[in-house]
């Protein structure tokens, strides 16, 4: 149904200042981005069309741009539109595509957009510039795009407080500079940019042009404009890694890790463009504005019942300061108290390759986490500086028949090189109270054709399980040839492998068997999403698939079986959720079929996190041990099951 409207003319809409505040090289990009000399107009907008559409209705809008031009602007409404809504401007190259059904590259976002809640305004960003030719191209298009702000702020069924911007391809780059120098603009999502000048891109006439040269001799960057936001929530969603290096110094020197993010569309192993990623980052980019824009006057929290500071970088163990601890694991021994086994990275968050001085700590609940003992190391061993020996990636088994718990971590020395990994056992038979000697194992477990100091071979952090039969069954890891079982059979006497590789490009993993006795391992892997291998032959043969249920931070997660009072079982995960750099959102969900599909679970976390691991305890509560504010703590929470069982 279409029909046309009555001009509505909208006036009196106020310019926001060019730049909110003061930043490198200000100047020069205000000599830029300024209109011509006597531009002036009167700003007013008309709405000339309106057409229903499937959840939203569509309205075109002439918007005054220039003395004697004017902008073409579709405005989607969502269907029964009650109060002051989000908006999200949207510029772009086929605005009319977005709400054609074949959109390009898969991007529809105003029209998205506008069935999760928002009104969304998008304009096409190639008419820009046709009648100033004294504008630089950039100028126009952010002043088009800031136009589309004017014009949602002016909306009386938008809340001026929400409003974000998106853009793909030329729309990102409008988008980006009209986001972060608009004061009005509470966060942006680019995507396909380039962050940096010297791409090629950059050179179109419709954006910098031969202005290009010169300004990279002038020191300028598009990194100005993101200092100059002082902090404003940004994602970056890109088909390469795009100066990631500086975007990280840059939330460390703002100390704003959470609002700053990358994404990819391609697989971050292969480099393969794939539908799954794409929708899988779309997706991240609608949940970064709703976090942003449409929630951010009720910001999402952290889970509080049941929480633990455990440890705090800069605190000591056993009168060693410990400035960074990583890679929990969690498991419940015999008498039913909660181990928690962690990296101490004495000097800096550095990994075992980089060969500083890491160490096994153990910390131990005998309340199911209320209280817990000091931590102590499992393996304190001398540092020396030529040998630089290191003991990292802790993990536990427990044998509940013969009254064991094992604690398995790799080891390198600088002096035999970065790939040769050695992996190492210790056995308590007190829950954890006291440790044996450590043996070393890595013979034993090493799978044929893997050979020492040329493929990367380690025990995977976090825990392993026991069978009903008592066999005890863990993971090892050579990435890119895949994962494979290895356990034991005589109560932790001999290790060895067990049944075939998984292939493919997967990482730390968990193992479990389920209720109809499928072995399923659930893995870390470069798809942004986590990797899922099934096999009803006890290893043999692997069926591997990317759970498109489970999005993930390429990250170590965490899962255990808990079994119901009517003998049904579920199963547990939690991990880092949201499928973005820096990793975020540990979350912690059940399934009680096996992996097929999951709940929404519960939110432990919504700030910067990175690995976690899970347990059950006796008392009916699910133990979530994860390394909270990015690495600098290690914190515990537990939560009812019946609480994740009704998210």
């Amino acid at each position: 149904m279409r029909k046309m409207i009555s001009a509505v003319v909208v006036v009196g809409m106020v310019v926001a200042p060019l730049f909110a505040a003061e930043f490198p090289n200000e100047k020069e990009w205000q000599r830029r981005f300024a209109a011509p000399e006597g531009f002036a107009f009167a700003r007013k907008a008309e709405k000339v069309d309106s057409s229903e559409r499937d959840g939203y209705t569509l309205e075109t809008w002439r918007q005054a741009n220039g003395p004697a031009s004017f902008q073409k602007v579709l405005v989607a409404v969502p269907k029964g539109a009650n109060g002051s809504l989000p908006a999200v401007v949207v510029p772009s190259d086929a605005p009319e595509a977005m709400f054609s059904g074949n959109p390009e590259m898969g991007v529809s976002f105003a029209a998205d957009l506008a069935k999760r809640g928002y009104v969304a305004f998008t304009s096409d960003c190639r008419e820009s510039g046709k009648d100033s030719p004294a504008w630089s191209g950039m100028g126009r298009l952010v002043h088009n795009a800031r136009l589309l702000v004017d014009l949602a702020e002016a909306d009386k069924r938008v809340d001026g407080d929400r409003i974000g911007i998106i853009g793909y391809n030329a729309g990102a780059k409008a988008a980006y500079c009209a986001g972060l120098l608009d004061p009005r603009v509470k966060a942006v999502v680019e995507c396909d940019m380039f962050v940096s000048l010297g791409h090629t891109s950059w050179r179109e006439a419709r954006f910098w042009g031969d202005d290009v040269a010169d300004m990279l001799k002038a020191g300028l960057s598009n990194e100005d404009l993101l200092e100059q936001s002082d902090g404003k929530p940004v994602m970056f969603f890109a088909l390469q890694d795009d100066r990631s290096s500086y975007l990280s110094a840059y939330r460390n020197r703002r100390n704003c890790p959470d609002v700053v993010r990358r994404r990819y569309f391609a697989n971050r192993s292969s480099g393969v463009l794939d539908k799954n990623g794409i929708k899988i980052g779309i997706d991240e980019a609608y949940a970064f504005l709703d976090e942003y824009v449409k929630l951010v006057k009720s910001p999402l929290k952290a889970y509080q019942g049941g929480r633990v500071r455990l440890f705090d970088g800069g605190w000591k163990i056993e009168g060693k300061v410990c400035r960074c601890v990583r890679i929990p694991g969690i498991a419940v021994a015999p008498d039913g108290s909660v181990l928690v086994v962690f990296d101490a990275r004495l000097w800096n968050s550095g990994d075992l390759c980089d060969c500083q001085p890491t160490r096994t700590a153990v910390m131990r609940s005998t309340d199911c986490g209320k209280t817990w003992s000091e931590p102590k190391f499992v393996w304190d061993f001398p540092w020396n500086e030529k040998a630089r020996f290191g003991a990292s990636d802790p993990s536990l088994v427990v044998d509940h028949v013969a009254k064991k718990v094992f604690c398995f971590v790799n080891v390198i020395e600088f002096v035999r090189g970065r790939n040769d990994y050695r992996c190492f056992v210790w056995e308590s038979s007190d829950n954890g109270v006291t440790w044996s000697a450590p043996r070393e194992i890595s013979e034993e477990i090493r799978w044929p054709g893997i050979k020492r100091g040329q493929h990367l071979s380690f025990i995977t952090s976090g825990h392993g399980i026991q069978r009903n039969d008592g066999a005890l069954m863990h993971v090892i890891v050579a990435q890119r040839f895949g994962v494979n079982i290895f356990g034991s059979e005589d109560h932790g006497r001999t290790w060895k492998c067990i049944g075939n590789p998984t292939g493919g490009a997967t990482d730390e993993s968990k193992v479990e068997v389920l209720a109809d006795g499928t072995w399923m391992i659930n893995s870390r892997a470069p798809s942004w999403l986590r990797q899922v291998h099934r096999s009803t032959d006890c290893g043999k043969t692997w069926k591997s698939v990317d759970d498109m249920n489970l999005p993930d931070s390429i990250t170590n997660a965490g899962t255990v079986t808990a079994r119901l009072k009517d003998g049904r079982e579920v199963l547990l995960l939690c991990n880092s959720s949201r499928a973005v750099r820096p990793r975020m959102h540990i979350t912690l969900r059940a399934s009680l079929d096996g992996g097929y599909s999951w709940n929404k679970g519960v939110l432990i976390d919504p700030g910067n996190c990175e690995y976690s691991d899970c347990a059950y305890m006796p008392d009916g509560r699910v133990a979530v041990v994860y390394e909270a504010e990015g690495e600098r703590a290690l914190d515990f929470v537990a939560v009812p099951l019946e609480e994740v069982l009704k998210q």
